[in-house]
């Protein structure tokens, strides 16, 4: 079985999570670029060309070929973009790891997942690259370690509950949002959970894949699908030292399975999907939002992308 992008009511127990990518606020840099990469376009219309933005312009990048991905995992180690697991152009669920060397446009494959997984929350912590969960016609709660210089992969530890789609370094722990907060220590391979609980202005629950991110030593959760559709705006603030929430400025529309990167000082979110006026059908979204962490102000980026995606990769080197 696969999972459907047409039904995203879940139970809580099976929440999924969408979206983020990097595993650290690295996109401090003047000369680095955000790459979104994969997903598709809406109607299962394949988004096979990269684009990358320098903080003003958006560029065409190379078409992937067949390392075509959507749905899958995606971290930068080493400057060059590691795609991990999701499914192929052929909408199978995969196991494979493609990298993209933005220095020479060019792909290389590394060693394959044990588990085949489309939806993993990945993060690069001390030199590794972990990934967490996914889905794959059963929920995942397994995490892989992967070391680049024996070229393997290592299945190290267990969540406390499935996730999909988001994981965080935060104070040398992987965060990932489910229907609570799942906390993995990579120096133990033990996982616990936050007793940090949300109000109902925040939202009914966690909800299914939430985007996270990274912004200024917090974690962000910037929408998910909830069982009342009224929280695809919220935008919510995860302080790890106090194990508490508290409700940020809200997004510009109501938006869900895009993805979020820290990129310059401000927050990004690229992409995603919002419901159509008579809340019949998802419509693809080419707009990008950033957020200013001091102003605690959004505003739209243009112009956009010249595609529309969802289920894609963002990275920045």
């Amino acid at each position: 079985s696969s999972e459907s992008k047409t039904s995203p009511n879940q139970s809580k127990a099976t929440n999924q999570s969408t979206s983020t990518n990097q595993s650290t606020p690295n996109g401090t840099s003047s000369a680095s670029k955000l790459y979104v990469m994969g997903g598709y376009k809406g109607s299962y219309e394949l988004a096979t060309k990269i684009e990358i933005f320098d903080g003003t312009t958006w560029t065409e990048g190379a078409d992937m070929g067949t390392n075509y991905r959507h749905a899958a995992g995606c971290v930068v180690l080493n400057k060059k973009i590691y795609v991990i697991g999701g499914r192929d152009s052929a909408m199978h669920v995969t196991n494979t790891v493609n990298v993209y060397d933005p220095a020479t446009s060019t792909w290389s494959a590394k060693a394959n997942l044990i588990t085949n997984r489309q939806f993993p929350g990945c993060v690069v912590y001390n030199g590794n690259i972990f990934a967490l969960g996914g889905y794959n016609g059963n929920y995942l709660v397994s995490v892989e370690k992967y070391d680049p210089n024996t070229d393997s992969w290592t299945e190290v530890g267990t969540l406390m509950e499935t996730q999909v789609s988001n994981a965080v370094v935060l104070n040398n722990k992987i965060y990932c949002v489910s229907s609570f907060v799942n906390i993995f220590d990579p120096s133990t391979n033990v996982s616990t959970q936050s007793s940090a609980s949300i109000n109902a202005e925040m939202g009914d629950f966690f909800g299914i894949r939430p985007c996270t991110a990274v912004c200024e030593g917090n974690l962000h959760l910037l929408s998910r699908y909830s069982n009342s559709q009224n929280f695809f705006d919220r935008h919510l603030k995860y302080n790890p030292l106090t194990d508490a929430w508290t409700l940020e400025t809200k997004m510009l529309e109501y938006k869900w399975n895009m993805k979020s990167v820290y990129y310059k000082d401000s927050l990004y979110v690229i992409g995603g999907e919002k419901l159509n006026p008579t809340k019949d059908r998802w419509v693809t979204l080419s707009t990008v939002d950033k957020y200013d962490p001091v102003a605690k102000t959004w505003s739209n980026v243009t112009p956009g992308m010249s595609a529309a995606r969802v289920n894609h990769c963002v990275a920045v080197v």
